[in-house]
């Protein structure tokens, strides 16, 4: 008996995919953009060294979470299985994780997320993974203490910041 899916198999369907490979070709128009940004993201690895940039990942969540941290927002998880990769926060009860992340939109362009599940309002995440630097981690700090305060958060100016550059002038 033949059973057909019932998911949407466009870039997946691994029949075309086969079909025109005996033809030397692509079922589908392929995604050079990504291709192209997969290229550069691997030359840059390339050129600072894959242990550094692991390095580099490793010293900016820890930055990131002592800044944080200062701002009473605790690290989400074990200690002993957190991301090098995305810093993931508990949000005070107070506060709501979406007023959060759509202030910090709104008020300074930066880009963070939220949860969509159980933990929705309750976490934020923010990346650290990619073309980041100190000041960029330094400069988020500073947006979401401004955002926490506009919120109604209490916070000292400058102590996540402050928090933070002592972990990377440390590291």
């Amino acid at each position: 008996m033949k059973r057909e899916s019932a998911f949407p198999r466009f870039y997946w369907d691994f029949r075309k995919a086969a079909a025109s490979i005996e033809q030397s070709e692509t079922p589908f128009t392929a995604p050079v953009s990504l291709i192209a940004g997969l290229r550069e993201a691997l030359e840059m690895i390339h050129e600072e060294g894959l242990p550094q940039v692991l390095l580099r990942h490793c010293r900016l969540s820890a930055a990131l979470r002592a800044g944080c941290s200062r701002l009473g927002l605790a690290t989400f998880g074990q200690a002993d299985a957190l991301s090098s990769t995305v810093v993931v926060l508990e949000v005070p009860e107070k506060l709501n994780g979406k007023d959060i992340v759509r202030l910090l939109y709104e008020r300074h362009g930066t880009v963070i997320a939220g949860s969509r599940n159980k933990l929705a309002g309750r976490v934020i995440r923010i990346g650290t993974m990619g073309h980041i630097d100190a000041a960029g981690i330094l400069t988020d700090l500073l947006h979401l203490e401004a955002t926490l305060r506009e919120l109604g958060w209490p916070v000292t100016p400058g102590s996540a910041a402050a928090a933070a550059a002592a972990v990377l002038g440390s590291t």
